[in-house]
């Protein structure tokens, strides 16, 4: 699928940086460029390991329909399908380290191994920050 996307390194201490602010700024974008928003946003993670000072790659993307029609701070490109598994976190955002923590070392118990790039998306389903217990997050952990 087609994504608006930015792109920026940074560590777990510092996510809550891009938290509303920037997929509201991609969202405003999409808008201004005459683009359809076709899906929810992802956030893209590339080489974080759970320690909260590991720097790593984060792409927060929106899913996106049409070619912009003016020129754009943010880029473009296509999200490939990639293999994962997927666990569905329905609460809060807090909680969501707790859950990495309960299925990663699952994952390896299972006989499976992380892609090359170490590569997790989180599919924001259902944001809601005034009742977090409505939250639905999708977490697809890339593997080989």
């Amino acid at each position: 699928m087609q994504v608006l996307y930015y792109r920026t390194k940074t560590t777990l201490k510092g996510l809550e940086a891009f938290v509303g602010k920037m997929p509201q700024a991609l969202y405003n974008e999409a808008t201004r460029l005459q683009l359809l928003v076709a899906g929810p946003q992802y956030w893209c993670y590339f080489g974080a390991n759970g320690d909260p000072d590991n720097e790593f790659t984060l792409e927060i993307a929106i899913p996106v329909v049409g070619k912009p029609l003016k020129e754009t701070t943010f880029q473009l490109k296509q999200l490939s399908a990639f293999k994962s598994l997927s666990v569905l976190h329905e609460g809060s955002y807090e909680e969501m380290g707790k859950v990495y923590g309960e299925i990663m070392p699952q994952v390896l118990a299972d006989g499976f191994s992380f892609t090359d790039d170490k590569e997790v998306r989180e599919m924001y389903l259902n944001v809601d920050f005034e009742h977090p217990e409505n939250c639905r997050t999708e977490i697809l952990i890339g593997i080989k």
